[in-house]
């Protein structure tokens, strides 16, 4: 087995097509003794198409940490280049691993977003009832000119970051 490395990293947009977008029709699903029925997942099948490698490779689990010295494992269809059957299943499971936690991480930073917006737009309502307290003064007391741009620049505030709230509702 490898030693242990950093994660690997992927943007949120590689995530994506990893976790959309089916593995190639050439990959391998069958070994000698074993095999699978594709998913339609990428990640998923990544591993298991890495599976059938080590199947088709040696027929013997015991053989799988063993390198073969022919580059068997490595340029295989949808699959990262590895030097042994171990190292070809763990390599798949990284790269998913690394969608899965891009995935998860896009989601909370999009639900810290949308808390933070939730927030603000908090704020906002908290000004609005000050404006509106400020209405009730006697003409000639409360806000100035200046007073009803900022208003103005708030109302605009509220009503763009209310969109977005409403637009991110049942967003990842």
């Amino acid at each position: 087995m490898t030693t242990p490395q950093e994660p690997l990293k992927l943007t949120l947009e590689e995530a994506l097509a990893r976790a959309t977008q089916p593995l190639t029709p050439e990959a391998r699903m069958q070994g000698y003794y074993i095999g699978f029925d594709r998913t339609g997942v990428a990640l998923v099948d990544a591993i298991l198409s890495a599976v059938a490698w080590a199947g088709k490779g040696s027929h013997h689990t015991a053989d799988w940490n063993d390198d073969t010295g022919s580059g068997f494992y490595a340029n295989r269809p949808g699959l990262p280049s590895a030097l042994t059957a171990n190292d070809l299943i763990q390599a798949a499971a990284e790269e998913s691993a690394a969608a899965v936690r891009a995935l998860v991480g896009a989601r909370d930073d999009a639900a810290e977003l949308r808390a933070a917006a939730t927030a603000y737009v908090g704020a906002l309502d908290a000004v609005r009832r000050y404006e509106e307290e400020l209405d009730t003064f006697p003409p000639g007391v409360g806000i100035d000119s200046y007073g009803l741009e900022v208003a103005q620049g708030l109302d605009d505030a509220e009503a763009d970051l209310r969109a977005a709230l409403a637009a991110s509702e049942g967003q990842p």
